[in-house]
């Protein structure tokens, strides 16, 4: 009996960070706003490859934020890194 009170509790308990998690990240999302469009380099949606990608230019930027509908343009640099840690001895 006891068993099943505890994986029914570990169940609920994880349920419930994971909807907390959900909401959160909705709440991120939502504060870019519905009106955000995001610009990568690459050949298309999900054939971004960096290798061979060109990265957006000044001067791309500069045209963007010309547009008519542009209200603003923003830079954002992402990378992916290993973190390594070394054990002292």
């Amino acid at each position: 009996m006891l068993g099943i009170i505890i994986g029914v509790s570990s169940v609920v308990s994880s349920m419930a960070v994971g909807e907390g998690a959900r909401q959160n990240i909705l709440r991120e999302i939502g504060q870019l706003g519905n009106s955000t469009l995001e610009i990568r380099p690459g050949e298309g949606r999900g054939k971004v490859r960096p290798d061979f990608a060109r990265a957006l230019k000044v001067s791309d930027v500069e045209l963007l934020a010309r547009q008519q509908y542009v209200d603003s343009v923003s830079p954002v640099v992402s990378k992916t890194v290993a973190a390594v840690r070394v054990a002292k001895r």
